[in-house]
């Protein structure tokens, strides 16, 4: 039980972490007032944060499932016509296995830009309210 809250706990921390990066990038701020922005900017808006970060967590997890299976197919082809190999799928799952790690590693940078977005979204929702003072976003958005 103890292990399961602080494996909770250090998730948790790595969030926030990465979301106080993103404050201190944008405004300067020093770490832990970065943390602090970000925490309540998060909990102001945590179902839109809910619905932001499974939407996005699903889409790039399917990124990372399609290089997955386009380096299955291509090490298919290209080992099926081999009469040396007795057993082509162990080279084509290691294959798969570092086609996900690099697309994770490539897709961790859509994960950042996803969150920096979104916190200028939700900050420019705090600050302005569209009418006397217009939103900086698009409409669209």
């Amino acid at each position: 039980m103890l292990q399961c809250c602080l494996w909770c706990f250090e998730k948790f921390l790595a969030y926030l972490n990465r979301n106080a990066y993103i404050e201190i990038a944008i405004y300067g701020y020093s770490f832990c007032r970065g943390a602090q922005k970000a925490f309540l900017l998060i909990v102001a808006n945590a179902l839109r944060v809910a619905a932001i970060n499974s939407i996005g967590d699903f889409v790039l997890f399917l990124g990372k499932l399609s290089t997955m299976a386009i380096v299955l197919v291509i090490g298919h082809e290209f080992l099926k016509h081999r009469d040396d190999i007795n057993y082509m799928w162990a080279p084509i799952t290691v294959a798969a296995a570092f086609g996900f790690a690099v697309s994770h590693c490539f897709l961790l940078v859509y994960e950042v830009a996803i969150d920096t977005i979104f916190l200028c979204f939700c900050e420019d929702c705090e600050r302005n309210d569209g009418v006397t003072k217009p939103y900086y976003m698009s409409k669209d958005l």
